[in-house]
């Protein structure tokens, strides 16, 4: 039987990379529909930024 901890791990990873999946592949869908109405390329690089610090923190926590 897995430990509680093996079952843990695993569940979060499939979180993690069905996220990342539904992301990736609703990024073209979305793009077409949308196309570059209100874009602000600046506040995506520094919202895109500030996720990646907030995963780093939260990955660090985590460990």
């Amino acid at each position: 039987m897995p430990s509680g901890l093996a079952v843990s791990l695993v569940l979060s990873f499939v979180h993690v990379g069905t996220s990342v999946l539904i992301a990736l592949l609703s990024l073209p869908l979305v793009s077409v529909a949308l196309g570059s109405v209100g874009r602000a390329p600046l506040l995506e690089d520094i919202s895109r930024g500030l996720l990646g610090a907030i995963g780093l923190w939260m990955l660090l926590q985590g460990v």
